[in-house]
């Protein structure tokens, strides 16, 4: 036997030997929870008095106007931080009366910077919001009995299939300098299935109350990027 063959031959032995130790110390494994902390992607500790502006709508439906809604809801979500001082809705549309702010009041520093003097801030939470619906047609084929020809046969339903999408883009700015530190955008959905009656109905009564229950979703999500918070993570115990 050649001396390259033996050499294989003994890698190979050890590589095996190595392959069953591994097999036989995982074969006692245990799936177990633990809770992990993870950091903010931004330090906003700097920041000790905050003021959120009323979202601006850059949809294409002008019907409804739910940026001053979807500010009192980040409004409540940071004050409920006590790692925050967020200036009260009332103080800031005192402050803000007779104010036109518009997309580009929010892509310039300085009146950005003008912005937050006034409301004698050290941070400002802008942004702007989409928030519109999509309905579909759909059939459900179903099989029902029919007496007439006494047989089953496949029928059909039509039904309308509703999603409504909020967008939001955030950002949170300097008032010293009037520069963006931080920004992302978050989207959410919620779908619903309507007969013609309900999907009438759901458009008169129902967009308030599923924008609302959106914009609480994001809130959240924007919170645990601002700060830190810890999240359950799976991992492997080995024993």
């Amino acid at each position: 036997m050649k001396i390259s063959d033996i050499y294989n031959f003994m890698i190979i032995n050890f590589l095996c030997l190595l392959l069953a130790l591994v097999n036989f110390g995982c074969s006692n494994t245990t799936r177990v929870l633990i809770r992990v902390k993870v950091q903010s992607e931004i330090d906003v500790s700097k920041y000790e008095k905050i003021a959120i502006i009323p979202l601006l709508n850059s949809g294409e439906s002008r019907d409804e106007e739910w940026g001053e809604d979807i500010a009192f809801i980040f409004r409540r979500h940071l004050s409920k931080s006590q790692k925050f001082d967020v200036l009260d809705s009332k103080d800031t549309k005192l402050t803000l009366a007779g104010e036109q702010i518009t997309i580009d009041t929010l892509q310039n520093p300085d009146k950005l910077m003008d912005l937050g003097g006034e409301l004698a801030v050290d941070a400002l939470v802008v942004g702007t919001y989409k928030f519109y619906q999509i309905s579909e047609p759909r059939r459900l084929y179903y099989d029902r009995y029919s007496v007439q020809l006494q047989r089953y046969i496949t029928d059909t339903v039509t039904y309308f299939h509703k999603t409504y999408v909020l967008s939001l883009d955030i950002s949170i700015v300097d008032a010293d300098t009037g520069e963006t530190v931080w920004s992302d955008r978050f989207e959410q959905t919620a779908e619903e299935d309507h007969n013609l009656g309900t999907l009438l109905i759901s458009g008169i009564s129902e967009g308030d109350n599923v924008m609302k229950r959106l914009t609480t979703q994001a809130a959240s999500k924007f919170m645990r990027k601002i700060e830190p918070h810890y999240e359950t993570e799976e991992r492997i115990l080995v024993r």
